[in-house]
């Protein structure tokens, strides 16, 4: 029987998290099931999908990954079921979809489940309707229909240019260290062996790379590439998001900051187009 790993924002503090579980072992009996995290964030798409994209390719073949974050805020009352290399993810139709799964393989799936439920409700809708394509282990398309009209948000990108690459906050760790979206493969593809120069701050910047915290001194800022694949900045037994205003990229809060918060009161920078009380970017030049 397959492994099936829980990924949601219910948190850990109520009943939520053990009923579901209740919900599985009644009715998928047999399986294995894990626990990666019950913490991600509700709206920021971008991190949830860096938290989980990054640990499902650890599992076995035919891993069923159920990514179950902000069901309500979507009208379509249903679920996605997508291949991710020889895994399965299933997640709302709430536009995350794509932050994890970038590029889409083959054919998504979808079943839906009634309206005005609760999220118990829900959950075990989704499991009545999952239970014999996973007891039987067979494949999709004989238990699910084609769905094309998925809600699709694209994920934010690096841009470039000749001589510089910016990029976005998309993770803060619980250390306060910050991930953003660049890989290394990108890097050095407009870097061409230039130096460089990370600005994360209008008084702040870095110029070498560094393999591990060791190779810098305690509170120094460092910058390198994780165990993800992505540049990571910090301070070495410091709080770098804290320390200079670093925050993740939500469309959600950007979207509010445009219409709450006056132009002339944003404080702009005018080299960087940042806000001077939070930064969502990292700019990165090359010379």
């Amino acid at each position: 029987m397959p492994v099936i790993t829980l990924n949601t924002d219910f948190g850990e503090q109520d009943f939520l998290v053990g009923a579901m579980k209740g919900q599985l072992v009644t009715k998928l009996p047999g399986c294995h099931f894990v626990d990666i995290t019950h913490q991600l964030p509700r709206t920021n798409y971008m991190q949830a999908g860096y938290m989980c994209a990054h640990a499902f390719p650890y599992y076995p073949e035919q891993s069923i990954h159920l990514v179950l974050v902000n069901f309500f805020s979507s009208s379509s009352n249903r679920f996605l079921l997508a291949k991710m290399g020889s895994q399965w993810i299933i997640c709302p139709d709430n536009g995350i979809l794509l932050f994890l799964i970038p590029q889409l393989e083959e054919e998504v799936y979808c079943f839906e489940y009634g309206s005005n439920l609760s999220m118990l409700e829900i959950t075990s809708s989704m499991f009545d309707s999952i239970q014999s394509w996973v007891l039987e282990q067979g494949h999709p398309k004989d238990y699910f229909k084609i769905c094309q009209d998925f809600v699709s948000q694209n994920p934010l990108r690096p841009t470039s240019g000749s001589d510089w690459i910016d990029c976005h906050v998309m993770y803060v760790d619980k250390f306060e260290n910050v991930v953003v979206n660049l890989q290394r493969e990108e890097f050095e593809r407009v870097r061409k062996g230039r130096n460089f120069r990370i600005d994360f701050h209008k008084a702040e910047n870095l110029t070498t790379l560094s393999h591990n915290y060791s190779e810098v001194d305690l509170l120094s800022t460092l910058a390198w590439f994780n165990s993800a694949g992505y540049l990571e900045i910090a301070i070495n037994g410091g709080n770098m998001a804290g320390l200079f205003g670093l925050q993740g990229y939500d469309q959600k809060k950007e979207e509010a900051i445009q219409k709450y918060i006056q132009p002339d009161a944003k404080k702009r920078d005018s080299s960087s187009g940042q806000q001077d009380y939070i930064y969502t970017k990292v700019r990165i030049f090359f010379s």
